[in-house]
């Protein structure tokens, strides 16, 4: 029992002196290390995730194989309703990328996909060039980008979009 006897009197606990790093003073590495650590963990996990659902659903689907999927996913009756059904616990648009991601990392050098989140992969899939998306890979493995900071990269090196989704090309200046 954690319980003094009723007949102990009054019972003193003293915690032994441990130092603790950053307890007192504010420790720049220490906070670094772990913001470092602590995203790469959760990128992790919803990569593998993400990979893990792609997978399933290639295997089970598709018989393993992505072009299948790229070629006749949308008329595939049985992912349709896989993708709405309602006990399902993500989106389909979850799914949707997942699958899309998965064609994606074929299109990235291999040393570069470790370093994006699944997150950061889900910004580039609005990258239509592979050249592109591989320098803003690259990007991100040397600098930390966050994927927030990506987006808003990406956003910069797009033309703008019109209220109906299409994108607005600048019209040329007429010649002198």
């Amino acid at each position: 029992s954690l319980l003094p006897p009723p007949d102990a009197g009054t019972v003193e606990f003293v915690l032994p002196q441990v130092h603790l790093a950053g307890e007192t003073v504010l420790d720049e590495q220490l906070v670094d290390d772990a913001v470092r650590d602590l995203n790469l963990i959760v990128r992790t996990k919803e990569a593998e995730k993400a990979y893990a659902v792609a997978s399933y659903v290639l295997d089970h689907f598709f018989a393993g194989d992505l072009d299948l999927y790229l070629a006749r996913g949308a008329d595939h009756i049985s992912l349709r309703r896989l993708t709405d059904h309602p006990r399902l616990n993500f989106s389909h648009s979850f799914l949707n990328a997942s699958l899309r991601v998965l064609e994606q990392l074929r299109q990235l050098p291999e040393e570069l996909t470790g370093a994006l989140s699944f997150a950061h992969q889900r910004a580039l899939l609005t990258v239509h060039s592979v050249e592109q998306k591989i320098e803003l890979a690259r990007m991100v493995g040397e600098s930390g980008m966050s994927s927030r900071a990506l987006m808003a990269k990406i956003e910069t090196l797009q033309p703008p979009k019109r209220r109906n989704g299409t994108t607005r090309t600048p019209t040329p200046a007429p010649a002198p």
